[in-house]
């Protein structure tokens, strides 16, 4: 499972990378931000190994003019790995935030800070993998930031009915429609 997990790993920094260093972002066609939110399950045969994973979704954007261009964002996206074909319980989940702030950046870049959710009162706390940002001349910033959270932790988040996630300076509550989606994930790492 190691080597599943090393695979993971590069295969959401790319995605991360990605999606976090474009510095400005459309926002979703319909004005729906769940809708980034699509879960994807990939079979790679050369590795025998399966990924699923949890599109990107915004928590929170501001347009600078309706329908214009994204300055200040925040996304977040899920994936966990097996071996195989069969669907198997993962142990842990890795978690991926990318952001974009026109006013400086929001996360150390750090191997190590606290990610708080709150679940139904209830503080859950994570440690991130790695953070990663990048600010601009202009003072804005696009950050990554990466963390693992065990199943059973990502369980009690997803189940919960009020759930907020603090990030360093930035607090922002989940909508019904990011819940609806955790939870739609969250099936999914039940075999």
């Amino acid at each position: 499972m190691c080597h599943i997990s090393t695979i993971l790993l590069l295969l959401l920094w790319l995605g991360c990378a990605c999606s976090a260093f474009g510095q400005k972002v459309n926002p979703p066609s319909n004005g729906t931000p769940v809708e980034e939110g699509k879960i994807l399950t990939e079979y790679d045969a050369k590795e025998d190994a399966t990924l699923v994973r949890f599109e990107p979704m915004f928590l929170f954007y501001k347009e600078v003019s309706a329908g214009q261009i994204i300055k200040d964002w925040l996304r977040m996206g899920a994936a966990f790995g097996y071996n195989g074909k069969k669907p198997n319980a993962p142990s842990d989940i890795m978690l991926y935030f990318a952001s974009s702030s026109a006013k400086g950046c929001n996360f150390p870049n750090s191997l190590d800070f606290e990610i708080t959710f709150i679940a139904d009162g209830e503080p859950i706390k994570i440690g991130s993998v790695f953070s990663f940002n990048e600010p601009a001349v202009d003072k804005s910033c696009t950050e990554t930031v990466m963390a693992k959270i065990s199943r059973d932790r990502f369980m009690k988040i997803s189940r919960a009915n009020k759930v907020e996630l603090q990030m360093a300076k930035t607090k922002v509550e989940l909508k019904k429609s990011h819940l609806e989606a955790l939870r739609n994930f969250a099936n999914r790492t039940v075999p």
